[in-house]
């Protein structure tokens, strides 16, 4: 079985050696999940730099999210578990760049139908996205301010607002980034510059942003705030 390794912190070029181990066993309240799709998220790149929150003693086993069938399950599982798809939850205890894991029960969730390339997504990007919105009391036709709106934690805020009847104003650094934003709902988009605080002052037209989020720092986010009822920045 073969996995990818953080032997030292460090750039993961330097950092991450593919080693073949046994495959192991599930034990009491444990399953065996063969991954059919794993995620690489920027917080991955950065635990294996040890910079993030969760430092794993090393050598250790990377990759928080991930998809795989069910193919062994251990003395008090359900057995009728076998065969099915299930999301592995991003605890950290477990690296999932890897063909085999072995997991506890209550560490996994059964997977709906669908794209497990997908499906391998869904538990970081969106849930911070979500999260991200209720920091503040937003009602239907609200306003949300954003940088970095193309990420892709940018663009499920821009999806999930428009599910809960907010409106976003979103800020990008590329022409080409802004129609991305724009595909996906963004109801003002606008591209960094000289003039980007007469810009929104335009777009929000004696409106006032609700919640401003910024995962950058820096000027843009000072110029949101200034449109804000209150200054809160996530």
């Amino acid at each position: 079985m073969q996995h990818l390794v953080a032997t030292q912190f460090g750039p993961p070029e330097e950092s991450v050696d593919l080693t073949d181990s046994p495959e192991s066993t599930p034990g009491p309240d444990q399953m065996s999940v063969r991954l059919e799709a794993a995620a690489i998220n920027p917080s991955d790149l950065m635990l294996i730099q040890g910079r993030y929150l969760a430092r794993p003693q090393l050598p250790a086993t990377v990759g928080a999210e991930g998809v795989g069938i069910v193919d062994a399950v251990g003395d008090g599982v359900d057995g009728g578990l076998v065969g099915k798809r299930v999301i592995l939850l991003p605890t950290y205890e477990y690296g999932t760049w890897s063909q085999q894991v072995v997991v506890a029960r209550g560490n996994v969730v059964e997977a709906p139908d669908g794209d497990p390339l997908q499906l391998a997504m869904v538990t970081i990007n969106p849930v911070t996205a979500h999260l991200l919105l209720e920091r503040a009391d937003l009602k239907i036709g609200d306003w949300v301010g954003q940088t970095a709106a193309n990420s892709a934690v940018g663009r499920l805020v821009v999806a999930l607002a428009k599910r809960r009847g907010l409106k976003t104003l979103n800020v990008v650094r590329r022409e080409d980034a802004a129609a991305e934003v724009r595909e996906a709902g963004g109801d003002v988009v606008l591209v960094s510059g000289p003039d980007l605080a007469a810009d929104i002052a335009t777009a929000l037209d004696g409106r006032q942003l609700r919640l401003v989020l910024d995962p950058l720092g820096g000027t843009h986010a000072f110029l949101l705030c200034q449109a804000a009822v209150i200054w809160q920045v996530v």
